[in-house]
Formats: structure tokens, sequence, C-alpha cells
């Protein structure tokens, strides 16, 4: 884990990002200051609308109707027709759902923030509340690799979009992930069971496990008490609200083969949150792709042990095992649990450069091969997944967000709009940095406070949905 650089809040102590090197089992690097860059001016005022979600309220009654807030896919300019013709079932389904708001986006290449403010203009929009009928429908599918269409330009578009993204490494990855939605989705019966799960391992002496298993996943399976006597819980939990079954494994139980049952039992859950770290790999370790982001478990012996197939659950071991993973959501909270960039966000060299990780900016194979066994999304983080996500600067929890995120999705919202709190997250630090910024000389804000606040802004920007954004459960189906 990192320290926390210093801000000027007396009492602010630790950041703890969720990270693990392969070969030396050690933390990874501290963040380091760098040259901060201020979002467009649309993504603060994001927040200033302070609506629930992009779409314009008085034109769409229901976020989760898509005959009424469309649903459209954006093709990279690389992707094939074999590829296309793969996910027929899907769009073809998505289609007859959506009616005339379905569109097909072509050819498109992106590789910054600035190319999707391009493309919304090409069609005649721009960043603003999500009118579907004005050309670009509010669901959007992006079928591309991060090469084709970056992370940013997602990133930039999930601001009032519901965005998800599908690339597969093995081509035959999307006819799977396409007809496995579409049986879900009209199934007479739903092979899950109306339970959702929560893994947390808490490793002896780890302290970001510690704060991820006694801060988020114990205050989820247990709820929050009152504060005083005669008040309300701070927070009922999950299980109760939702009127799910839990399956909770947290700390010792936090196994491997635990893992393992959660999503291969009879009773295997719909959805599941893991809070872990996240591996990364040097180039020179077998099988480096398959292994970044893969999750840490509890048999991992701590900093300094290096990470073995034995305490982590990557790629290869859904490749073995071949689960039937249908019907389920997975939230994955955890370093590179969604992709991976080619230049470190956080971590600079000697002469300020940003430190090198891969060739590429990649997907994550664990969640590739997640929807390839019939998971219908994952929700994960691009590059280091940091505390801010569930407690304040101080150490004290705030759950809310995520909670939040996990109460829509039980409550059988699509995806794409039950994830939206993130992007009101991310607008809301943006306009704080900006203040900040802007204040930086006359009201004496150091490197270290805006460092900090660019790591919680960039933190919230970087959950991606992999996966189409307009799938949900059928909660009413679970039994």
């Amino acid at each position: 884990m990192t320290k926390q650089l210093a801000t000027e809040t007396e009492g602010e102590d630790e950041l703890l990002v969720n990270g693990i090197d392969w070969t030396t089992g050690q933390l990874l690097p501290p963040v380091t200051p760098a040259a901060i860059t201020e979002d467009h001016p649309a993504v603060r005022k994001r927040a200033e609308r302070g609506s629930r979600h992009g779409i314009v309220d008085d034109e769409v009654a229901d976020g989760n109707c898509l005959e009424e807030s469309g649903w459209g896919v954006i093709f990279g300019a690389s992707v094939t027709a074999e590829v296309k013709a793969r996910l027929a079932p899907l769009l073809q389904q998505r289609k007859k759902q959506a009616g005339p708001l379905y569109k097909e986006f072509e050819g498109v290449r992106g590789s910054t923030a600035a190319d999707a403010l391009s493309w919304l203009t090409r069609h005649e929009v721009g960043l603003s509340a999500v009118n579907p009928r004005a050309g670009v429908p509010y669901y959007l599918l992006i079928v591309a690799s991060p090469q084709d269409i970056s992370f940013e330009f997602q990133y930039m578009l999930d601001t009032y979009w519901a965005v998800g993204r599908l690339h597969f490494d093995f081509p035959d990855g999307y006819r799977r992930y396409a007809e496995q939605v579409v049986d879900y989705e009209t199934a007479s019966v739903v092979r899950t069971s109306r339970t959702a799960g929560i893994f947390a391992p808490q490793i002896p002496g780890d302290r970001a496990t510690a704060f991820f298993a006694n801060q988020m996943a114990w205050p989820l399976a247990k709820g929050v008490p009152p504060r005083a006597e005669g008040e309300l819980p701070l927070y009922r939990p999950l299980g109760e609200v939702s009127h799910f079954k839990m399956r909770v494994k947290i700390g010792a139980e936090a196994s491997k083969d635990n893992l393992r049952s959660m999503l291969m039992d009879s009773d295997r859950v719909a959805f599941l949150l893991t809070g872990s770290h996240g591996s990364f790999l040097r180039a020179d370790v077998p099988n480096q792709l398959d292994r970044i982001g893969s999750l840490v478990t509890q048999e991992w012996q701590g900093s300094g042990s290096p990470l073995t197939e034995s305490c982590t659950f990557s790629a290869l071991d859904l490749e073995h095992d071949k689960p039937d993973l249908s019907g389920l959501i997975h939230f994955s909270f955890a370093c590179y649990s969604a992709g991976c960039p080619a230049l470190d966000t956080y971590t600079r060299e000697p002469d300020g450069t940003k430190r090198h990780l891969l060739d590429n900016d990649i997907v994550a194979r664990l969640p590739q091969r997640s929807l390839e066994l019939g998971a219908l999304a994952v929700l994960g983080h691009v590059d280091r997944a940091f505390s801010y996500s569930f407690q304040n600067a101080r150490e004290k929890p705030q759950i809310q967000d995520m909670r939040g995120v996990m109460l829509k999705i039980l409550r059988g919202d699509r995806i794409g709009l039950a994830t939206d709190v993130f992007n009101m997250r991310w607008s809301v630090l943006s306009g704080l940095l900006s203040d900040a910024q802007r204040d930086r000389d006359s009201s004496g804000i150091d490197e270290a406070r805006l460092t900090s606040l660019w790591v919680q802004r960039d933190e919230a920007r970087n959950y991606v949905v992999l996966g189409d954004p307009a799938v949900r459960l059928r909660v009413d189906d679970l039994k």
C-alpha cells in the first residue's frame, strides 16, 4: 500500500491502494505528484444539474426502458465483419427492444477524451443531459480494443451516457457472450439463485485488506448500528434491504476454494462483490496477461511473499474450471480488475516520465473469461484502485456510493444506470480539483493537497463496465 500524501487537514493519514507485484510480493510503489489536467467544463456541470442520471428527465420516464432510453453499439475501426456477425443475437435482441432508438456506429477510432467530444459533435450532440431522440441513445456498448477506442474515450462518454465495453482476446468470446445474454433474458427459468456474495480477504498485517473488510464488507453484511440510543441504524444489512440471501466470506473464510464455490455451486450467487488486492506482473513472468488483475485470496502470506497460483484467482482458473457463470454480475474492487494502462497514471520515474507498465492498454483477461462463460457484466477498475472508494481522507467509512450501486443492481436496474453514481462523484471531485487549482496561489493549497484530490478524481472516473451496460438481473424471477 502507498503512503497517503499529506494534506492541509490535520489527521489525514494514509491512502491505501489494493495492488501487489506478483514477483516480489511487495505493495505497488507510492503515488508521485504529477502534472494535473483539468476535465472538460461539462464534466463539472454534470454535478451542478443534480440529476440522478444523464437522461433528459421530462423526456424519459424510465431509464430502464430501452424503448424510451435507446441502445446503441459503437464498433471500433478494427472490428471485423466476423465479430459483428458473432454479436448478431445480442444486436437483434436490443434492436427489438429499443425500436427506432437502436443505433449502430461504425469504424470509430478514439485515443483521447477529446476524440469522444469530437465524435459527439459529429452526431450533433454534446456533453449535456441525454435526449436519446437526438441521435445518440443513452445505453452505448463499445466493441473495440483500448487501442481502437481508448478508456479515456469511454470515461468521457460515460459522464452522461451509460457505457460498457466488449473486447475479447479470443474471437469466439463475442458469440458466446451474445448468445448467453440473450439466453438469460429469454429463458423460462433463471439458473442462479436469489443470492448475493461478499468476498473479502483480510491478510494479517495488511492494512488495505483490513480496511476493506472492516469498513466495507462487514458493514454491508451486518449493517451499521445507530450512533446513539433511540436512533435508526446507520445502514441495514444489504441482504435485509434487497431481500437477497447472502453468502459472506470475509477474512479467514475468503479462500480461493470458497471463491470457486460461490461461483460454481448449485446455489451460486447472482451478484458478487469482491474486495481484494489485484496483481501486477512484469513482462518476464509467464502468463503475464492472464494474471494481471487476478484476485489475491486469503492464502497470501503478506507483504514480501511472492504471489502464486495457490493464493490468486485468475483467468487461468476460469479457463481450467470452465464454470457456468450465466446470470452473474461481478463488482470487483481491486487494482487492474477491469484493465491496465500502458503507462502508470500515478507513479513517475526519477526523470518525471510516467512509469512504463505494458506495451499497450489492455482489458483484463479475468473479466474477459467471465463474460465468455456467461457473466452478464463485470464492474471493475482500470489502473490502481484506492481506498477513497469507501472511506474519506480521514480513514472514516463512507460506503454509501458503492452500497448504492449494489442496491440498484439488486433491485433490477440496468448496470449502466446503476453505476451512474460514480460519474456523479467524478463530476463533484472534478469541480473541487478545479477550484483548488485556481485557488492554489491565493489560498496556500499545496501540491500534496492537489495530488490527493487528483487521485480521488481519477479513481472515481476509472470504474468501467465490461459487458453490455443494458444488462440487469431478472430479480423477480430469482428464487
